[in-house]
């Protein structure tokens, strides 16, 4: 095996001068036309194919190695297809501020099929904007009224649905911790729109209708064919949620107001509520869950971050809006964990039917594809120590005014208008679930790192598993 992998190397040596050689003939003009952009010479057929495959890595790892070469703007060529690899954190904020300029065609069209036709996620354009013009007006009204009074129920589902089947189903059993933590997202969601817990034939029809949003999504399959079950099962799945929306509805006596009712007073259509919970489950449950389990996975780690974690909510006179906003610590921790996690670390923009000017200057031809990553971006200079996990840094306030959610450096649920619109109550999920989890219990797991794992374009590990412990006061003292 040695022998013959030692004669491949030979044999990929000879032929590198005449495949950048063949390269540079067929593609002259192309090659001319982006001149200005750095990049390792393409080789005939495959372009730059073979250094993806040569960093062994996920691409925006190896986007982040190849930047250290060729600058944090550099051209990849996919066989004859030139696109450009952004880690400049100026440039990213000014593509990513500019949609009407920089097309996000991907994964939109790919997840249509999966997200609804009032989801303005899966639509660009004109159409994006209408949609965002029609029912933005409810979405600000819930961001300011409706998701400030969700604490109590995040933290009642979050001991039903998670700490109360840990300690009494799971005990000592190892689970996996983020799918797990990924479900409780599901079930806050559900809860906290209608009142209600999802089944298990909900869940189980989520799942498969994101797993062939996942399969679309890397394959880039953007029409059909999707099989007829997969419209029985979207049929079933929204059809049980327009359910749960009526008996919401009929039930005014609510000890909360759940988002399908609060929403009803603005007079939106149950179709909107139903598809505005199919949204915040394919564009929130993954990330919201993969947080919160990266947060559990890293206090597991350094036990003196939870110590303190925990000291910290030992002070919570009451459990409300205000009380988590002002705990800085437990703030610290999540933007720690979504820093170093990178839950959403890719994204692709297309430049438009002309030259455009990028913040740097230079000129992107017209119908360029840019990937965009923010992991080198949040692991950069700009974070000291970046490759550990350090709470404190966001202690210093204004290292986090500087480089708050959104900013030129930290943007871990993406940047500018096209960025997560249900962030507000992500932010207040994370929070709110961790700090009653860490109350209750505590993780012992023996893996070093949770690993990557990606689905539905979110990091979803799945394999890392731990045992979760009912947590023992006397055993920090």
């Amino acid at each position: 095996m040695g022998i013959f992998s030692f004669f491949v190397d030979k044999l990929k040596q000879l032929y590198r001068p005449i495949g950048e050689f063949l390269f540079a003939i067929i593609n002259y003009s192309k090659l001319q036309t982006y001149s200005k952009f750095r990049g390792p010479p393409p080789v005939f057929p495959l372009g730059n194919i073979d250094e993806l495959i040569a960093h062994k890595s996920d691409p925006w790892v190896a986007s982040d190695n190849l930047s250290k070469f060729h600058g944090p703007v550099f051209i990849l060529w996919i066989f004859s297809r030139p696109t450009l690899w952004v880690n400049d954190p100026q440039i990213i904020e000014d593509v990513m501020s500019r949609p009407d300029v920089f097309d996000k065609d991907t994964p939109c069209k790919e997840l249509q099929p999966i997200l609804g036709e009032t989801d303005p996620f899966s639509h660009v354009g004109a159409e994006y904007e209408r949609l965002v013009r029609e029912y933005g007006i409810y979405l600000e009204a819930s961001r300011r009224e409706w998701i400030p009074n969700q604490v109590l129920q995040i933290r009642q589902v979050t001991q039903d649905k998670f700490i109360n089947p840990i300690l009494n189903d799971f005990k000592n059993q190892e689970i996996s911790i983020v799918k797990n933590c990924v479900k409780l997202a599901q079930n806050i969601i559900v809860y906290c729109s209608v009142g209600d817990y999802p089944s298990e034939q909900q869940y189980n029809d989520w799942m498969e209708q994101a797993t062939a949003g996942d399969t679309r999504i890397k394959k880039k399959i953007r029409r059909p064919p999707l099989s007829p079950y997969f419209y029985f099962q979207r049929w079933r799945l929204r059809s049980s949620y327009d359910n749960m929306i009526e008996n919401s509805l009929k039930t005014p006596n609510h000890t909360f107001t759940p988002l399908a009712n609060f929403l009803d007073v603005h007079r939106p259509n149950n179709k909107f509520v139903g598809e505005e919970i199919a949204e915040m489950l394919f564009g929130g449950a993954f990330s919201v869950g993969s947080i919160i389990g990266h947060c559990l996975f890293h206090l597991s780690k350094y036990p003196k971050y939870l110590i303190r974690l925990r000291e910290e909510i030992s002070r919570f006179r009451n459990w409300d809006y205000q009380t988590i906003k002002e705990a800085v610590f437990l703030d610290a921790v999540v933007r720690e964990a979504g820093r170093i996690t990178s839950v959403v670390p890719f994204w692709t923009r297309t430049s438009p039917d002309r030259e455009v000017e990028l913040a740097d200057g230079r000129i992107c031809p017209p119908n360029t594809m840019l990937f965009i990553s923010n992991y080198a971006s949040m692991r950069g200079p700009r974070f000291s120590d970046a490759h550990q996990f350090r709470p404190e840094r966001w202690l210093d306030v204004d290292f986090k005014k500087e480089n708050d959610y959104g900013s030129t450096y930290y943007f871990p649920q993406g940047n500018g208008p096209r960025s997560c619109k249900g962030f507000d109550f992500a932010w207040l999920i994370h929070r709110v679930a961790v700090a009653k989890i860490v109350s209750h219990l505590d993780l012992e797991t023996t893996a070093s790192e949770l690993g990557n794992e990606y689905f539905f374009g979110t990091n979803v590990p799945e394999k890392p598993k731990g045992r979760f412990f009912e947590y023992d006061s006397k055993k920090y003292l």
